[in-house]
């Protein structure tokens, strides 16, 4: 019976091709594996203007819940705002749905069961723990309680959701100090 031996497994990304190598050792007798993929093809998106949101906002949020996209809350010109916007890729139009319980921007979005959770963000201008929940099939909101807020304010967090799960990572305080945390919310 031969033993073989595993030496070493090396990748190596050069000029846009990945090349792996390995070496073993076979009875005293180097093998040597080189397996070149090809060459990746650059990226191209074909960018079109769609419908214009009704007002103008920064610093809100964007989510997909059912086919449609919410942009919830931000910063209008002049001031904070309670604004959600729902657009409908399908007609191309937008629709004012029924605003946050505050004031915010600043926040982050999750979606999880039909329900847009809005994480964090300033409230009128005062850092927030705040996760408030809208419904939009029945276009109605649900406030924060102190059973749903997070364990610290935090502002510009980045917000994923596994099954019922949501991962709120990173983000920063009203200084601009950045946050390493990472906090898990299981809905039940």
């Amino acid at each position: 019976m031969k033993k073989k031996e595993l030496l070493y497994v090396t990748i190596l990304l050069l000029s846009s091709s990945i090349v792996f190598n390995s070496c073993s050792k076979d009875n005293d007798k180097n093998l040597v594996n080189v397996i070149e993929e090809e060459e990746k093809q650059p990226i191209e998106i074909s960018w079109q203007t769609k419908a214009a949101m009704p007002s103008a906002r920064y610093c809100g949020d964007a989510v997909v819940c059912n086919e449609k996209i919410y942009h919830i809350g931000g910063r209008s010109v002049s001031s904070i705002q309670k604004s959600n916007f729902e657009y409908d890729p399908a007609t191309d139009t937008w629709v004012s749905k029924q605003g946050l319980p505050t004031n915010r921007f600043k926040l982050s979005t999750a979606v999880i069961d039909d329900k847009i959770y809005i994480i964090g963000g300033s409230v009128d201008g005062i850092m927030s723990s705040r996760v408030d929940v809208y419904y939009p099939e029945t276009d109605t909101w649900e406030d924060s309680t102190a059973a749903m807020e997070l364990p610290k304010p935090i502002l510009f967090a980045g917000v994923v959701t596994i099954n019922n799960t949501i991962f709120v990572s990173g983000g920063c305080d009203s200084k601009w100090n950045a946050y390493s945390s990472n906090y898990q919310g299981i809905i039940e």
